[in-house]
């Protein structure tokens, strides 16, 4: 459900700016399996949908490098359009703005 608002917020025009690390890394590679909600057909995108959504409308998706080596991968597994996390960026993303932390 969080790809779900984040891409509701991006789709009304919010910046957005998803942060995968841990296990989540897997979400956003080109060889991911699909997941989709249960309710998909009642018009949620499944997981790769809305990653593609979110930055077709300008929002970000970003990857902990640290993680992704310990994974396994590589900047070159990630789907296009997804970047290798820095935390500066990030903490400028964050600045001042309301911001969900999910863990």
């Amino acid at each position: 459900m969080g790809l779900n608002l984040a891409y509701n917020a991006a789709n009304t025009g919010r910046k957005v700016l998803v942060f995968f690390d841990v296990h989540g890394v897997s979400v956003p590679l080109k060889t991911a399996v699909d997941v989709t909600h249960a309710s998909h057909a009642e018009g949620i995108p499944s997981a790769q949908e809305a990653l593609r959504l979110i930055l077709d409308k300008g929002g970000r998706i970003m990857v902990c490098p640290a993680c992704l080596q310990q994974a396994g991968y590589s900047a070159d597994d990630l789907i296009d359009g997804a970047e290798m996390g820095k935390i500066d960026t990030l903490f400028q993303f964050t600045d001042g703005r309301i911001i969900t932390l999910d863990f």
